[in-house]
């Protein structure tokens, strides 16, 4: 069956959290096919005739198996899909620069434990922590921002090998996103004064927007999102945004300016419960949760936590390894602009299928690739297998 039939059957892929791999890649088949529909689901129907992505150990998955570029650099399903569906939108030489400079730092981001802004800026399109909002309905609103992103800069690659390496307008612009998202709260000042975005932020919108004073927004995203780096010195937000039409770029970055205030105003509440969490927990190497809550209070105060146990969306529940601070980095001789996590699972059993890790540990669904993510059928199952891998 020809590739571009298939869309015609639609498409699945997983639930739960999303990340940018599996926005982008449905991005991408809208593209390719503006009536494409997909699926959020773990569990595949035999006699499905669509595409299948990030999820079910296929062509266009790389959970269970590790797919390299000619490059050396990992497959996500993002470029697993790139790589077949290119020529569609481009010719060969175009395809391949766009992936090096596009398409394979997503990948990147994906497969290890790192990100670039573009890709934490879309995991934070995930509902809250502590919101009602559905999985599904985030991942719906997350492909229908990213989706113009996308369009914007496959088509200046489908006509040009210029990679660009700043936005002009980009301050003015995230000041216009302000004003406007203090509109909708009927929040009206004037800041015309303002070209730069940080001193607009301080000055005027920190105290409308954020719970509590804090650096968080400027050095997670103030301060990233004009930062540039790698063999092109560039970067994917600052090539998406670069190349969007002005009225699209300020509605994208109004929305993710307001989704990552909310993910960073939630962590007031989500630090009370990690502390209680944390002081009435006879075992303080692994916290159990009963859903997933942020872990920036625990990785900022409590070092002898190595990880958390929740719930998964897709089933069973996960083991999430947490980041070391700045401080245990560099006493442990590592650049504090790396990102390392305190513990990871074995190599030998990361992206290995169910059976083999099921050899390994009773009730061991997933390891993730990096070693920092895995997936047990219940709570004993977590901590055996917990007890078993930190050895």
């Amino acid at each position: 069956m020809a590739l571009l039939e298939k869309l015609k059957y639609g498409g699945i892929t997983h639930n739960g959290t999303f990340h940018a791999d599996d926005v982008l890649s449905t991005c991408l088949l809208k593209l390719l096919n503006s009536d494409f529909t997909y699926t959020r689901t773990s569990n595949i129907p035999k006699d499905f005739k669509g595409i299948v992505y990030d999820v079910g150990g296929g062509e266009y998955d790389h959970h269970t198996e590790i797919k390299k570029r000619s490059n050396g650099k990992n497959f996500a399903a993002f470029g697993l899909l790139w790589k077949d569906f290119s020529s569609y939108f481009m010719d060969r030489e175009n395809a391949e620069l766009f992936d090096e400079v596009f398409v394979s730092e997503i990948d990147r981001c994906d497969t290890t434990s790192n990100s670039n802004l573009l890709s934490s800026s879309i995991e934070y399109f995930n509902p809250k922590w502590n919101s009602e909002t559905e999985s599904d309905a985030a991942f719906d609103y997350a492909v229908k921002a990213f989706l113009p992103l996308l369009e914007s800069i496959i088509n200046h690659f489908k006509q040009s090998t210029f990679i660009p390496r700043y936005c002009r307008t980009l301050q003015e612009d995230i000041v216009f996103a302000f004003e406007n998202i203090s509109k909708k709260y009927n929040h009206r000042k004037s800041v015309a004064r303002y070209s730069n975005s940080i001193e607009a932020w301080k000055n005027v919108y920190q105290d409308m927007f954020q719970n509590e004073e804090n650096e968080l927004f400027i050095t997670t995203f103030l301060g990233q999102i004009s930062k540039t780096y790698g063999k092109y010195k560039t970067s994917p937000i600052v090539l998406g945004l670069s190349l969007m039409p002005r009225k699209k770029k300020i509605f994208l970055l109004e929305d993710i300016i307001e989704n990552r205030i909310e993910s960073i105003n939630a962590l007031v509440p989500a630090a009370e419960e990690c502390r209680r969490t944390y002081n009435n927990s006879d075992i303080k190497e692994l916290l159990i949760f009963e859903k997933y809550v942020p872990n920036n209070y625990l990785t900022q105060n409590c070092n002898n936590v190595k990880a958390i146990v929740f719930p998964s969306e897709r089933g069973g529940y996960n083991i999430l390894a947490l980041d070391m601070n700045e401080k245990e980095k560099i006493s442990n001789g590592i650049n504090k602009n790396t990102n390392v996590k305190r513990f990871y699972f074995p190599e030998e059993i990361r992206g290995q299928d169910v059976y083999s890790l099921g050899q390994y540990s009773k009730g061991l669904l997933f390891v993730h690739q990096s070693g920092f993510l895995a997936t047990c059928e219940t709570l004993e199952d977590c901590m055996a297998f917990f007890n078993k891998a930190k050895k």
